[in-house]
């Protein structure tokens, strides 16, 4: 259980580093919708359908990463029209650039790392 909840924190990361850089931007995230619901903000274990599927996690979380340095890099991630910032956080207050975003999302990885380290010791 413990090894499935450490993957579940890292589909979380996942699927919070997209919507916080590309869907805050208004573009096209790298995620399916049925990963953004299983993930997101404020789902739990118990939540889950079905098991989570460590294969994707462990290739979306490389290979996403390196497509958002190379879209960063190119000049594709920027705030489009669709954008919705400035966005809320529940535990860093206002986002209002795409900067903010990334900061913020590099804060909420290392929360979240710390879990999935805790968790990891159980194992």
């Amino acid at each position: 259980m413990a090894l499935t909840i450490s993957y579940g924190n890292a589909g979380h990361l996942v699927v919070s580093q997209q919507l916080l850089t590309y869907g805050l931007c208004g573009l096209e995230m790298g995620v399916s919708e049925k990963m953004i619901e299983q993930f997101r903000k404020g789902t739990s274990p118990q939540n889950w359908q079905g098991e989570v599927d460590i294969v994707e996690v462990k290739t979306l979380t490389l290979s996403l990463i390196e497509k958002t340095v190379e879209d960063f890099e190119k000049g594709v991630l920027k705030a489009g029209p669709q954008a919705r910032l400035p966005y809320s956080t529940s535990f860093a207050g206002e986002l209002e650039n795409l900067a903010d975003a990334v900061h913020f999302n590099n804060l909420h990885e290392g929360l979240h790392f710390g879990t999935i380290k805790a968790l990891q010791r159980f194992v």
